[in-house]
């Protein structure tokens, strides 16, 4: 999902700060992201058809940059996160699976070596 091998993400500088980095990929994603849209247009009402440019100028308008990274990255992110972990088994071990037995009262004894 997340375009490591877009030309402007592997552009980026190490010293470049979160901001930068933040606009350049959330561009990156959204040019392989958006395959359409409706209200976009120039200032005679010309609707424009969607194009890595046009993306890219309305991604950096920030309320749209906002809205994108909210609704489309944040959740992007989230869903790549949960890959990463486990979901509670029922019947094996997690945190979320239920012990199968009550604890034991008391320590046992040590068995003899008779």
């Amino acid at each position: 999902m997340w375009p490591r091998s877009d030309p402007a993400v592997q552009e980026l500088d190490a010293d470049d700060n979160n901001d930068t980095r933040a606009a350049v990929c959330a561009a990156a994603l959204a040019r392989r992201a958006v395959v359409d849209w409706e209200g976009v247009g120039d200032e005679d009402g010309t609707v424009i058809p969607v194009s890595p440019e046009g993306i890219n100028a309305l991604l950096s308008l920030w309320p749209i940059f906002e809205a994108f990274n909210l609704i489309y990255v944040s959740r992007g992110m989230l869903l790549d996160a949960e890959k990463n972990g486990s979901a509670p088994s029922p019947t094996g071990t997690s945190v979320g699976a239920k012990a199968p037995a009550r604890p034991a009262r008391r320590s046992a004894k040590t068995a003899s070596r008779d």
